[in-house]
């Protein structure tokens, strides 16, 4: 399970963004977990909400593809479920976000 791969936290902890790419890593225990563990270690993780949609969108292809199990994805899915990871809601931010762009 990835909390107890992390440890326990305590707060506050300095803020890691983690991507969905990164998460893939931890949650099938790749051979580039280490180092993403190595650079989360005694942070606090936190993503937008859109990196659960994500990983779940790459477990399927990786699945679809043979390359990762049904037992092995579901797995993943309940690791990312009770991940210590703070999830940052996105819906509130969809208006400034279009218009990021749009003041240059």
């Amino acid at each position: 399970m990835l909390s107890a791969r992390l440890g326990t936290r305590s707060w506050p902890l300095p803020a890691t963004v983690i991507d969905a790419s990164a998460l893939i890593e931890l949650l099938l225990q790749s051979d580039r977990a280490s180092a993403v563990t190595r650079a989360i270690l005694g942070t606090d993780m936190v993503a937008p909400d859109i990196v659960n949609v994500e990983v779940l969108s790459t477990l399927r292809r990786l699945e679809r593809a043979g390359t990762v199990t049904s037992p092995r994805a579901a797995q993943a899915i309940d690791d990312l479920q009770a991940a210590p990871l703070r999830r940052w809601p996105t819906v509130a931010h969809r208006r400034s976000a279009r218009h990021l762009g749009l003041s240059q």
